[in-house]
């Protein structure tokens, strides 16, 4: 990925979150970032978890979130048949959610992975991605979607 797209989803984290009534709610509030859910039709989906260690990373460069250890209580979701839904899949974090003391729920659905390989002249092989999704935050008190934005890297 290009420096630009890089910086581009770190500003929209950032104009996001403080443009939203979050930021005036709690100050560095604990958050836990879930997998995202996707279409299982979905091209190119060994490439999710690099989404999720993206959108992890714009937050923790942001400095104004509490990050928490989500280790392990994600290989207990992976443990789970993900054919219930994405429903299911979402309710269950929100639980998760609330037992180790998140106030947001941080996930998303991925609509779009595109990735290009290309080879110079000189055989040197690189590769480029794109991605797009629906970034939420879901108070897991409430069940409630407090935001919300497509974000397209």
């Amino acid at each position: 990925m290009r420096i630009f797209s890089k910086l581009s989803f770190f500003t929209s984290v950032t104009l996001f979150y403080t443009s939203s009534s979050l930021y005036s709610q709690i100050a560095k509030p604990p958050v836990a970032i879930y997998d995202f859910t996707y279409n299982p039709e979905l091209a190119y989906k060994e490439y999710l978890p690099s989404i999720k260690q993206f959108v992890t990373s714009a937050f923790q460069k942001s400095k104004m979130f509490t990050i928490l250890n989500r280790t392990s209580q994600d290989a207990l979701l992976k443990e789970k048949d993900l054919t219930q839904g994405p429903d299911y899949f979402l309710n269950k974090a929100i639980k998760d959610g609330k037992k180790v003391g998140a106030k947001y729920i941080i996930t998303g659905e991925v609509d779009r992975v595109d990735i290009e390989k290309s080879q110079s002249s000189q055989g040197i092989v690189s590769f480029s991605a794109g991605f797009s999704f629906l970034l939420k935050f879901i108070d897991p008190e409430t069940n409630v979607l407090k935001a919300s934005e497509q974000i397209s890297v």
